[in-house]
């Protein structure tokens, strides 16, 4: 039987986050490139935000033009080289903001990393990519699940040798485990012996992947068979989904 659950303004703004978090998640690779990058060429920067975008954005402020001087002014004073991170494993984030455990710091996180990632693309500072890849490195090996969200459990995009293994999953309105085709699909992605909770989607939904695996996966939820997994070698980019 579907959960049903009550959706309010919080919850497209927390999808917006997790959404953010999760893309930040692939920046990484602008301060880290993977060791056998060799192997497979990685389309810069492995976000919705292409490069020119980004160059765009950086010629204004360089040249001094407005609005793009003010607003990089503003971005570069919110940004805080003092405040804790505080990592939650647990994020709960409910209706109407209750209860609220750990959700109001990763959006606060979420904020902070991409605001020094765009900094330190914009003005070359370096404090500003150490800052992004601190945050990063607190929450991203920390965060165990989220509970009354209304996003993807797992979100991955153009990833290449992820495995996610031995974890509980949990999406409320949407695919547990969703591996999407960016400007790549995902490569030698493994996805075993977890529980994946979903009501609605999919358990683990992947598209034009390559060497995709699955196996040994506990699907709760909607507990209908034909619904657990879909790999599909279907370009199919989620923006351009309803």
């Amino acid at each position: 039987m579907k959960r049903k659950r009550k959706t309010d303004g919080y919850s497209d703004q927390w999808s917006r986050i997790q959404f953010r978090f999760l893309i930040l998640l692939s920046f990484t690779s602008l301060f880290f490139p993977p060791a056998h990058a060799e192997e497979k060429t990685f389309v810069h920067p492995g976000i919705y935000q292409t490069k020119a975008d980004l160059d765009f954005m950086k010629q204004k402020v360089l040249d001094g033009e407005q609005p793009w001087k003010d607003a990089f002014e503003m971005v570069k004073k919110s940004i805080s080289f003092d405040e804790q991170i505080k990592v939650e494993q647990h994020i709960v984030r409910g209706a109407f903001n209750s209860p609220c455990i750990g959700a109001d710091n990763f959006e606060r996180d979420a904020n902070q990393a991409y605001q020094a990632a765009l900094v330190w693309y914009i003005s070359g500072e370096q404090k500003y990519a150490d800052k992004a890849i601190e945050i990063l490195n607190a929450w991203s090996p920390n965060i165990w699940d989220f509970d009354d969200n209304d996003w993807f459990g797992i979100h991955l995009a153009s990833c290449l040798d992820v495995t996610i293994s031995g974890c509980l999953v949990e999406a409320n309105s949407s695919s547990g485990i969703y591996a999407e085709y960016l400007y790549d699909g995902c490569e030698h992605v493994t996805v075993t012996n977890n529980i994946i909770q979903y009501n609605d989607g999919f358990g683990f939904e992947s598209y034009a992947g390559t060497k995709i695996n699955s196996d040994g996966n506990q699907y709760t939820g909607n507990g209908e068979l034909i619904q657990q997994e879909k790999i599909s070698n279907e370009k199919i980019l989620l923006m351009g989904k309803n």
